[in-house]
This record gives structure tokens, C-alpha cells and sequence, in this order.
């Protein structure tokens, strides 16, 4: 089943883009506990995603967590990254960082 994912985005228009930066949260977290990262980065020139995975923050599948496996996860990067206009830099944290390497 594919649930809804809540990407946060964004980039500084005016500048041009140095690459796509994606974000992966641990686990009990969601996007926003990169808040200060993107900020930071997209002051820089790079476009920034962060993705709450299924079941965390505002994505879908919260009645269904327990039963999510890093596979799923790994689903969820992939698409976080189609959605990115250039091959992105993952950086993931804990549980996130498991993701990213899997995919």
C-alpha cells in the first residue's frame, strides 16, 4: 500500500542550485527535526527536502507503524529522490541512515 508522504521543501530562488540535499529522519522523529539543516543548507544554494516516512509526522500509515520495515522505508527514499531534479545527497539520521544506505 503506498501512504501519502509529507515532504518539506526548499530553496532560495535567485541562486543557482548546487544539488539536491534529501533528508531521512531516526526513528520517533519526523521532517522537521531538520529544520535548522535546511535553513542552513538552502541559504547555501541547495535545494532541500525532508521527508517524514510512513507512519511519522505528517505522512500516512500512522494506525499501521508497527508493521512498517526498513524495506518500506527504502520505498520512501526513492520517493523523496524522483522528486528531486538532480541526484541528491542523502544524509539520514539513525534509523534513516539504515534507509539510505539500503537504498
Amino acid at each position: 500500500m503506498t501512504y501519502p508522504l509529507e515532504i518539506l521543501h526548499e530553496e532560495k530562488l535567485g541562486q543557482a542550485p548546487k544539488g539536491d540535499i534529501v533528508f531521512v529522519h531516526g526513528i520517533c522523529h519526523d521532517a522537521r527535526c531538520w529544520k535548522n539543516f535546511i535553513d542552513f543548507f538552502s541559504a547555501q544554494g541547495y535545494p532541500c527536502s525532508a521527508l517524514s516516512l510512513r507512519g511519522h509526522g505528517g505522512s500516512g500509515g500512522r494506525k499501521h507503524f508497527r508493521l512498517f520495515t526498513l524495506a518500506n522505508y527504502v520505498e520512501n527514499v526513492e520517493r523523496a529522490v524522483a522528486q528531486c531534479d538532480t541526484k541528491p545527497f542523502l544524509i539520514g539520521h539513525s534509523m534513516g541512515g539504515a534507509a539510505v544506505q539500503q537504498y
